[in-house]
């Protein structure tokens, strides 16, 4: 047998090793997403400091950055941040609660959305800013009237989204279900809302998006 008969054996790559190129398109494409936003910057701090734009309209983000560093370096920073989380937050879950209960009932009972759906999707339409002066009126200029404005925003998209999700559950899971008597809490919490997850997340980031315009 001659030594050109011999099969040539080619060593498997190291496990664990990343290819090279790939790894390189990756890098490549992080510094990509940084060139935009800093070339904006630059743009906008060099018409700043020559004056084509007024500086109570765009101030040079420069003058931004000193500004944050003196509110942080006197606590009030942190403090109006705080306040600000505090608030998206208890709008977000008295809006996703709400949502969720009501997406809950009715997608599971086709007489009770035909009966709520109609007005909820027209308050849906109203827009956000027509809502402000109402909850004013409502509630006062406190936190009461921003948390609810919050919530209000939330609510919507949470709403939607699980109602669709549930009502694309499949039948026979929902009579598995209740041949094993899963009903109530117990039927939403271990059937509906893990069958559901999907359009579920979706709708709570969808909520906690306009819940931050909305603050």
């Amino acid at each position: 047998m001659t030594t050109s008969s011999i099969p040539a054996v080619v060593a498997p790559p190291a496990r664990g090793a990343a290819p090279a190129p790939r790894a390189r398109r990756l890098g490549s494409r992080q510094v990509a997403g940084w060139l935009l936003p800093l070339a904006v910057a630059l743009l906008w701090e060099l018409l700043a400091r020559l004056g084509v734009v007024p500086a109570h309209w765009f101030p040079a983000p420069t003058r931004i950055y000193q500004t944050i560093s003196t509110l942080g370096a006197s606590g009030l920073l942190f403090k109006h941040v705080g306040a600000t989380l505090l608030r998206v937050a208890l709008g977000f879950l008295g809006g996703a609660l709400l949502g969720t209960a009501v997406g809950i009932a009715t997608g599971r009972s086709a007489r009770l959305c035909s009966l709520l759906d109609p007005t909820l999707q027209a308050l849906r339409s109203i827009p956000s800013l027509a809502w402000v002066p109402l909850f004013l009126l409502w509630l006062g200029i406190g936190e009461t009237s921003k948390v609810s404005l919050i919530a209000l925003g939330v609510f919507f998209p949470v709403y939607l989204n699980l109602t669709t999700g549930i009502a694309a559950i499949d039948r026979r899971l929902l009579e598995v279900a209740a041949l094993f008597e899963y009903r109530g809490a117990r039927l939403a919490r271990q059937v509906l809302l893990p069958a559901a997850l999907p359009a579920y997340i979706t709708g709570l980031r969808s909520g906690l998006g306009l819940g931050w315009m909305f603050r």
